[in-house]
């Protein structure tokens, strides 16, 4: 059974890594690939968005038996 709960908390993650992306996504792309710490940032922000989908991705899989 899905842990609505943890299902949110996740869900939350999920959308403030985005959020972070979107912002990152307004910069100027010579300003972007000048900055290494905002790439950096880029990078682990995706990063963690990856995992958070993948996390309910599974949570998901094994409450429905897939």
């Amino acid at each position: 059974m899905v842990d609505r709960e943890v299902f949110d908390r996740r869900l939350a993650r999920l959308e403030q890594w985005l959020r972070e992306l979107r912002r990152l996504a307004q910069v100027e792309r010579q300003v972007f690939l000048a900055d290494s710490r905002t790439i950096a940032a880029a990078e682990r922000w995706l990063q963690l968005a990856a995992e958070c989908a993948l996390d309910l991705a599974n949570h998901l899989i094994a409450e429905r038996g897939w």
